[in-house]
């Protein structure tokens, strides 16, 4: 079962691949994405307000 499905992959690969401009509008969106969203993209957090809601009533709280 896996080979055909690996056979039809395969073929509809190659029938994509085989047009220059296919290949481009296949290939370039994912590159420009690879390389721009590094950049738009950051991890770092900034003026985020937090608050602690204790419920515990206990001594030290």
């Amino acid at each position: 079962m896996f080979h055909r499905l690996w056979t039809l992959i395969r073929k509809e690969l190659q029938s994509l691949l085989r047009e220059p401009q296919t290949r481009a509008i296949l290939i370039l969106p994912v590159l420009i994405q690879v390389i721009l969203f590094p950049f738009a993209a950051t991890l770092e957090v900034t003026n985020a307000t937090i608050a602690i809601y204790d419920e515990d009533n206990g001594e030290h709280s």
